[in-house]
């Protein structure tokens, strides 16, 4: 009875690491999502405050992630995204995620009710030298986009976007 329970033990901290290793294989070395509660206007500026402080092992490329329900009607979302240091911007990219595919079928994986979509950001050797800042706006016509829950970033090292096999 007692070898019964190690064993079960013995094979739950396996199983725990192997869905650990599975789940750092894409070279992820930040990521985080905020809340817009499914309204986001023009003037909110997403924030996220990474914590590097000049220890990192190599370049890393910045995905953007939106996560969105059926409700938002716009076949691209547009967003500006900077990296501030030092009080002033070291990078800005204009970042276009195509919403839709061309046959008019959402992008994204479903997650319950919405759907989540990471682009990659227009740069993929970002240094992590100094604390920084990524700062996300929408820059679309309408000042209220509608239907957008959360926007996030990740930080991974280049070419390492997803797991050998997905």
């Amino acid at each position: 009875m007692a070898r019964a329970r190690k064993n079960r033990k013995a094979s739950s901290v396996l199983l725990l690491l192997a869905v650990l290793l599975l789940a750092s294989c894409d070279g992820t070395l930040y990521h985080s999502y905020r809340s817009v509660g499914g309204e986001w206007h023009r003037s909110d500026t997403i924030e996220f405050f990474p914590p590097f402080d000049g220890e990192c092992p190599a370049p890393m490329g910045l995905f953007v992630g939106v996560r969105y329900s059926s409700s938002f009607s716009y076949r691209n979302l547009w967003l500006q995204v900077e990296k501030v240091a030092d009080d002033s911007v070291v990078w800005r990219d204009t970042l276009c995620c195509a919403m839709f595919d061309n046959d008019g079928r959402r992008n994204g994986s479903p997650a319950g009710v919405l759907y989540q979509l990471e682009s990659p950001a227009g740069v993929q050797n970002l240094l992590c030298d100094k604390p920084c800042i990524v700062r996300i706006t929408h820059i679309m016509n309408d000042t209220l986009l509608r239907g957008v829950y959360d926007v996030g970033i990740r930080f991974a090292s280049p070419g390492r976007h997803r797991c050998a096999g997905k």
